[in-house]
Parts: C-alpha cells; structure tokens; sequence
C-alpha cells in the first residue's frame, strides 16, 4: 500500500507538475503575444505619425503648387518684356530720385514749446519734437497764433510738380496687375 500511495503522490504530483507547466506555457504564450501586439502597435503609432506628417507636407505643397499656377497666370496675363523692364526700371528710378530730392530740400522745423503749451497743424496736435515741411503749412502755435511755412519757395514747388509727374508716369506704365499688388504690399514695383 505504500508502493500506491506513493505512486498515487507521485501521480498527482506529476499532473500538478503537468498543470503549472501547461499554465506557465500559456501564461509565456500570453507575454510574447501581448508583447507582438505592444511591438505591432508602436509601429501602428509610428506610421500614423509619419502619415500625418506627409499629409501636412502635401498639403503645404499643394497650396504652394495653386500659388505658382497663380503666379504663372499673372506673369503670362502680363508679360514684360526685357524693353518694357528697363522703362520701368528708369521710370522707378526717376520717381525714388524726385521723392529725394523734395524730401532733401523740405524744411525742417523743431519745435520747442513752453509747458502746457502745444504746437497744432490742421487742428491737430503734433506730438513730435520737430517736423519735415516739403508743401506749404499752417502752424497754429498756442499763445501766439499761427505762422504759415512755405518751403523752398518756387524750386520746391517745381521738385513736388517733378516727384507727382514721375509717379504718375511709373504708375501709368506699369502693368495693371503689378503696381496695385506693390503697392498693397507697401513695396516698389521695380528696384
């Protein structure tokens, strides 16, 4: 009898054995799944990353592709041809030297009032300590009256005629479509 219960020990000892073995086998199928699953899903994340970022960069090339079409319309509505350029090149050049020159010969006036005292040109206030006159100007000067500045005289005058006719003359010339888009963004049409 002892032979059987030692047998029936060792039996049941086995089928533990056996049960721990099949449980730490599934537990160690269990791991390695979960850690394919983990592994599949950082890649999963990495590629919807990568995606994202292609998205953007397309569509970032897309908008600068519908500009260019853009742009290339524009150019082709109005060309200019290298004749045309140099006119336009000289008029822009006439035009920034005549705005030079008027401002060069303007007269600067400095202000230096007494506390509580302010100087006003056309009713309002001028809070700068001095100002460049290129047209005649009167100056209301609190306390005093007014004094009227006319700067230059006829040479001034002749410059301000000379300056007007050449923008004018620049933007008559230019293209339709260039000299409102310059000047929208505040910037000469040609150097």
């Amino acid at each position: 009898m002892k032979h059987s219960s030692v047998i029936s020990a060792a039996d049941a000892s086995f089928e533990r054995s056996k049960r721990a073995h099949a449980d730490a086998k599934r537990d160690a199928d269990t791991a390695a799944v979960t850690e394919a699953n983990t592994r599949l899903l950082i890649e999963l994340l990495d590629a919807r990353a990568r995606l994202d970022e292609a998205k953007q960069r397309w569509e970032k090339a897309q908008s600068t592709a519908t500009a260019l079409r853009e742009l290339y319309a524009q150019i082709e509505a109005n060309p200019i041809n290298p004749l045309v350029f140099r006119s336009l090149q000289k008029l822009a050049t006439a035009a920034r030297e005549a705005e030079l020159s008027l401002q060069s010969s303007a007269t600067l006036i400095e202000f230096q009032p007494k506390a509580g005292r302010h100087v006003a040109i056309d009713g309002a206030a001028v809070e700068a300590s001095s100002l460049t006159i290129a047209e005649p100007t009167r100056i209301l000067l609190e306390g005093f009256g007014a004094i009227r500045v006319i700067p230059g005289g006829e040479e001034l005058a002749s410059l301000r005629a000379k300056t007007e006719r050449s923008a004018m003359n620049l933007r008559r010339r230019s293209p339709n479509t260039v000299w409102p888009r310059c000047r929208r963004r505040n910037v000469a049409p040609m150097n």
